[in-house]
């Protein structure tokens, strides 16, 4: 809204004496709309001050209350500090002594704050609280309302005054001179005189408020961030005072540092000694339980045998019970007879034995010990050569066993260590960055490209990078390969493609200056999207569509990802069906069927690159996905390629 606010005000004041010094009444009756118009946009407008005002008083509360939780805070972690300084000054003087002094800075630099906080109420939160409780609430609760009602009963005088007229004339002739009795006159001037003092203290109001909230508070401003400079000021020399005191904390601190990594290596030798002579004294004692080393046995028995051994049991009522066992292929087995299932299968390779003397009137004992829980199975056997036997038996199987896992470690730390997947994919990242172009951005040309868009396989700067990711998912995929978690799947388009293949087919026919690694964003947006949406720069091959989609076929037939790229790049339709296959399959179905291990590319480019993203669930007329085709044909790179692309298991 356009209001002259000072103009308008001139207006009335000349207007207003000139009524004062002639009481031209006819005269000033035209003004009385206009004035009464003035009022009203002047009252819109303070109203939107008062808005304006409110929320300004509203954001410093929040400032005070935030200041004062603040200033809670501080004196909190300043008593905090001043009790552990206390209770330090007991075992480390210095150390309590710098507590103690920190604590005391904390406490100066928020009287500091809390000075702050009482200049800002008092500079910036009293003069607005004062101007919305009283100077707008005047205008509204009573010049306003004065105004209105002043007009009021000047409009009723006015019409009283011109239906006497009508009443005591005859259309246009002067009424009889002693018809109009000079109270109507003076009634009418009367409130004429009342509605311009309301307009005039309304106006004297305005003014105020104007002053108020403009120069007065401006003023008010200025000198709250004056007595902010100043406040800053005191702040820092407490921290300056602060400085000389800290540089000689430090270099005590770093004494201190010192003495206590002194002592804490003085108790980890300690310790180390202590654990020592415990695991020796461990060692010297006889074991009660489970070892793994266990003594050789009379290797003539060999490494099988099966028999009858009595087994105590292990309830409240400790029997012996006769159990069918079995030595052979590293295993000790129980059961109850030697067609019945095994009720207990042990493997000796971690099982300890050794002879027992005589158990609960038991002859020719002996335990068979497991790691888990050092449980203790006991045995007893006919006579002592069964039990040597049995005995002979478990060690040399227990040998045997060690012996082939040894050997199995000796074999496996001659081989070649095997790559772990990190190690791999870092090992691929590397092999990508050697690609031809692959050295510098691919939109922009700015060299070490670190952001890869992997369904196209193209490597392209950070700034490039953005627009790419604006230009949604559906056109290219960006990953980073130095900060995201890549896997070896979103590599594969990029280790057959890279920056001069992909550009020798998408700015085959490049018509504008291509951006340079300083060109501003909306140049690189401009160029990119014409480059990647519109295909702008795509030289063509093909005549229609029947022979783009017949190029599509061949490209994919054998298996030429560049073919596949100038087809894609000449706008193909990678989701729909060909009319050429047979069972109504769409490109993916076609080279699915088609992949072989060295051909993952064609199938993740053309996965990657369908508009319609349903596409990979579609069926061909014998109602098979793609997925299908390759579960059917058992290639598992191939399902895992598809399931990772989204591929549906349901359909």
């Amino acid at each position: 809204m356009n209001f002259d606010n000072k103009a308008a005000v001139q207006a009335f004041l000349k207007a207003s004496c000139e009524d004062l010094d002639t009481s031209l009444t006819s005269f000033y009756q035209n003004k009385i709309q206009p004035f009464r118009q003035t009022i009203e946009h002047l009252h819109e407008l303070l109203e939107g001050d008062r808005m304006n005002v409110k929320r300004c008083h509203k954001v410093l509360k929040d400032l005070q209350r935030a200041g004062e939780s603040h200033l809670s805070a501080d004196s909190q972690f300043a008593e905090n500090l001043e009790r552990i300084g206390t209770s330090a000054l007991l075992t480390e003087p210095g150390i309590g002594r710098a507590f103690l002094k920190f604590s005391v800075i904390i406490k100066e630099l928020s009287s500091v704050t809390k000075n702050q906080l009482q200049t800002m109420s008092n500079m910036l939160l009293f003069p607005l609280t004062a101007l919305l409780q009283n100077d707008f609430r005047l205008i509204e609760q009573d010049l306003k309302r004065n105004f209105d009602k002043a007009y009021r009963e000047y409009d009723s005088a006015r019409a009283r005054l011109e239906k006497e007229k009508r009443k005591t004339g005859d259309g246009l002739a002067m009424p009889k001179a002693d018809a109009m009795p000079s109270d109507y006159m003076t009634e009418l001037e009367r409130e004429r005189r009342m509605f311009q003092l309301g307009m005039c203290e309304y106006l004297i109001k305005a003014n105020e408020v104007r002053t108020k909230k403009g120069v007065d508070y401006m003023q008010h401003l200025l000198d709250y961030y004056n007595t902010h400079c100043r406040l800053f000021e005191d702040g820092l020399k407490v921290l300056h005072d602060l400085r000389t005191w800290a540089d000689t904390l430090t270099n005590d601190l770093q004494e201190l540092r010192n003495k206590q990594e002194e002592e804490k290596r003085d108790l980890v030798e300690l310790r180390k000694r202590l654990q020592t002579e415990l695991t020796t004294e461990k060692e010297s004692a006889t074991p009660a339980g489970y070892s793994l080393h266990i003594p050789s046995g009379e290797e003539s028995v060999g490494v099988e045998k099966t028999g009858y051994l009595w087994k105590r049991s292990e309830g409240i009522r400790r029997v012996f019970q006769k159990r069918y066992c079995q030595v052979k292929n590293g295993h000790f087995t129980m059961a109850h007879s030697p067609s019945a299932h095994p009720t207990a299968t042990l493997t000796l390779l971690t099982c300890n034995v050794k002879e027992a003397v005589d158990t609960d009137g038991k002859k020719n004992c002996f335990h068979l010990i497991t790691p888990a829980g050092n449980r203790t199975y006991v045995f007893s056997a006919e006579n002592p050569t069964e039990r040597e036997t049995w005995l002979s038996v478990i060690r040399n199987c227990h040998k045997r066993l060690l012996e082939d896992k040894f050997d199995q470690f000796s074999q496996a730390d001659s081989q070649p260590a095997v790559k772990t997947m990190k190690q791999l994919v870092q090992g691929i990242v590397e092999k990508v960055k050697t690609l031809p172009g692959n050295d510098t951005c691919c939109d922009c040309g700015a060299p070490g490209p670190t952001w890869l868009s992997h369904n196209l396989g193209v490597l392209t700067c950070i700034e490039c990078s953005g627009i790419h990711r604006d230009l949604g998912v559906q056109y290219s995929r960006v990953v980073s390969i130095t900060l995201d978690k890549l896997t070896t799947a979103k590599l594969t388009v990029a280790r057959a493609v890279g920056n001069q293949a992909f550009n020798d087919i998408m700015e085959a026919n490049l018509t504008v200056d291509k951006p340079d690694p300083k060109a501003a964003m909306a140049t690189r947006k401009d160029y990119i999207k014409a480059k990647y949406v519109d295909h702008q720069f795509v030289a063509s091959t093909c005549t229609d569509q029947d022979t783009l989609r017949k190029f599509l076929v061949n490209a994919v037939s054998s298996k030429d990802i560049f073919a596949l790229l100038q087809a894609f790049g000449e706008g193909v339709d990678l989701s729909g069906a060909i009319p050429d296959l047979t069972n109504g399959e769409t490109i993916l179905h076609n080279a699915v069927a088609l992949e072989e291990e060295t051909t993952l590319h064609m199938v993740d480019f053309i996965m990657w690159n369908m508009l319609d993203r349903a596409s990979i669930n579609k069926q061909d007329s014998n109602g098979n996905t793609p997925l299908h085709i390759a579960a059917s044909q058992h290639k598992a790179q191939c399902v895992k390629l598809l399931l990772r692309g989204g591929a549906d298991v349901t359909v």
